[in-house]
């Protein structure tokens, strides 16, 4: 019988927050095109949505991190969120040719924040 995966290792918690924020962001996404799609939101308003939306996507993040990790919740939490905004950011880079500036640092800061906040609360309603 294979042993099982060692879940109190500092990467397991950071790399399943992250794929939370990501799965977050997806659906978030999808909600924002059919706003687009169905309604009459403008998509000149939707860069102040963004923000809101990576916001959530870290903050979700953080929590689930914190959850796993049952302590620490602000460092599992921050350094998620800024695993996040990393993943993000290099894949606008990569697949948009997306330059780096003051949005850059602005979506690194808000999702660092917001997965700290996540992971605050993650961590104190983590089952001990």
């Amino acid at each position: 019988m294979a042993a099982p995966a060692d879940t109190n290792s500092s990467w397991f918690p950071l790399l399943a927050g992250s794929g939370y924020a990501l799965l977050t962001l997806c659906a978030t996404a999808v909600t924002a095109s059919l706003l687009l799609a169905f309604t009459g939101f403008q998509e000149e308003s939707l860069d102040r949505w963004m923000y809101t939306l990576h916001a959530l996507s870290a903050l979700f993040g953080g929590f689930s991190a914190s959850r796993r990790s049952g302590s620490k919740g602000w460092y599992f939490g921050g350094l998620t969120g800024i695993l996040y905004a990393f993943i993000v950011l290099l894949t606008g880079f990569l697949a948009l040719d997306a330059s780096f500036g003051s949005h850059t640092a602005i979506v690194a800061a808000v999702a660092a924040c917001s997965g700290a906040a996540g992971g605050v609360v993650g961590v104190n309603l983590s089952k001990k």
